[in-house]
């Protein structure tokens, strides 16, 4: 759900139209930084579980303290 407040509309009769590619640039640019964001939570998922990967390899005795 985005800020439709942006969204330019024009008083003709391509009116429906315009609000329509509008709306489809907006979503996609929405869409985009939405990809970005699922793109670094799981870059940081990966290095979040190497992390302890690694501890329970290195001291695998403290690990299951």
């Amino acid at each position: 759900p985005g800020n439709l407040s942006n969204v330019g509309l024009q008083t003709n009769s391509n009116n429906s139209t315009t609000y329509s590619t509008e709306l489809s640039k907006q979503r996609h640019a929405e869409d985009l930084n939405e990809k970005k964001r699922l793109s670094r939570m799981t870059g940081n998922k990966e290095i979040y579980e190497e992390k302890v990967v690694n501890r329970i390899v290195v001291n695998p005795k403290k690990s299951h303290q």
